[in-house]
C-alpha cells in the first residue's frame, strides 16, 4: 500500500535469479548480493533501492523516502529501536559503484565468519565489516570479532563497534 500511495516502484525479489549469488549457502548473504545484481541490471545509476525483509512494516505512511535520502552517501543503515545495534535487515543504497561495491563486499563475509554456530549470519558480520571499513587495521576488533561465537559474546563485540 505505501508504494502505491506514494507512486513507489515496488520490486519483490527472489534470492535465485542470479547464478553468481548460488555460491552463497547462507539465504541472508545470497539476499545481498542479488541485491548488488538488481541494483546493476535494474535501476538507473543514482537511484535508490530501499531493501526491507518481509516482516518490515511501514509505521508511519505520512513520511517519504526522500527524507532519507542523502547525496553525500551511497548507502544508510538503520540502527534497531530496542538495542541499538546496526541492523542488516533494512538498509537504503543508491544504485553507484559505491552502493553496489558495499552490498558486494557484505555478501562476501559469509567466507569470512567463523565456522561455528550463533556468529548471527549477515547482522553478526555486519559489525566487523563495518570496522573493517571505518577503522581499518584494528587487530583487537578483529580478535574479539572472532572470538564472538555466540550472542553474548557477539554483543560485547557489537557494543566495541559502538564505542
Amino acid at each position: 500500500c505505501y508504494s502505491s500511495v506514494h507512486n513507489y516502484p515496488l520490486h519483490i525479489i527472489v534470492d535465485d535469479v542470479y547464478a553468481d549469488c548460488q555460491i552463497h549457502k547462507d539465504k541472508f548473504f545470497r539476499r545481498h548480493c542479488t541485491i548488488e545484481k538488481f541494483l546493476a541490471d535494474n535501476l538507473r545509476p543514482n537511484d535508490w533501492l530501499l531493501v526491507m525483509d518481509a516482516d518490515i512494516a511501514v509505521i508511519n505512511p505520512n513520511f517519504l523516502l526522500e527524507k532519507y535520502f542523502d547525496s553525500r552517501f551511497d548507502i544508510t543503515l538503520f540502527d534497531r529501536f530496542f538495542n541499538w545495534e546496526v541492523a542488516a535487515l533494512s538498509y537504503l543504497v543508491r544504485n553507484s559503484e559505491t552502493g553496489r561495491r558495499f552490498v558486494r563486499d557484505f555478501a562476501s563475509w559469509e567466507f569470512k565468519l567463523p565456522n561455528v554456530k550463533g556468529h548471527g549470519t549477515d547482522n553478526g558480520a555486519l559489525h566487523p565489516y563495518l570496522m573493517e571499513l571505518l577503522a581499518p587495521g584494528q587487530s583487537r576488533i578483529k580478535t574479539v570479532s572472532k572470538r564472538s561465537v555466540f550472542l553474548t559474546t557477539l554483543m560485547y563485540f557489537k557494543v566495541c563497534y559502538e564505542i
